[in-house]
């Protein structure tokens, strides 16, 4: 399961883990932050990816200017746009 955390670590996080923690014969989570660690045990089907600050925002439109061959002006006004739309 892949989840990309945008933002300050949900609330629900500590109890995501102690789920998954049950499954860890069943499926490995994926979890992409941006420069916030993670205070908590993880288990050992939990694995954690730091992309930094912005990171999520260029894998998506590094992904999206590729995928329709826009110029590197346009991907450029992409990234500074979906960087602002991921901090908000």
């Amino acid at each position: 399961m892949v989840l990309p955390l945008l933002g300050s670590l949900p609330s629900y996080l500590p109890h995501l883990m102690h789920s998954a923690s049950r499954s860890s014969q069943l499926l490995d989570y994926l979890l992409f932050i941006e420069d916030k660690p993670i205070p908590w045990q993880k288990p050992s089907n939990i694995k954690v990816t730091d992309l930094g600050k912005g990171g999520i925002a260029e894998l998506v439109g590094l992904k999206l200017g590729e995928e329709y061959q826009l110029p590197l002006r346009n991907a450029t006004v992409l990234l500074r746009s979906l960087r602002l739309l991921f901090e908000q």
